[in-house]
């Protein structure tokens, strides 16, 4: 009795570090997921403000010419 006792909490820790694990591995999934969408986001948006400038000189670009 002691050792099937033994053996199930065994069981039930390995299984309570294995589930441990991957959430440890989701949140630093999720933690590289959200910095890599702010990188992008912030790249396309200083591209969008680079050709919005861009328009934006475009129509008077003979007077700085």
């Amino acid at each position: 009795m002691p050792f099937k006792l033994l053996e199930s909490s065994l069981k039930s820790t390995r299984l309570d570090s294995i589930f441990s694990f991957s959430s440890t591995l989701k949140s630093y999934f999720h933690a590289t997921q959200a910095f890599f969408l702010i990188k992008t986001s912030n790249f396309f948006q200083k591209l969008m403000y680079n050709a919005t400038l861009q328009t934006r000189i475009s129509p008077f670009k003979d007077f700085y010419e």
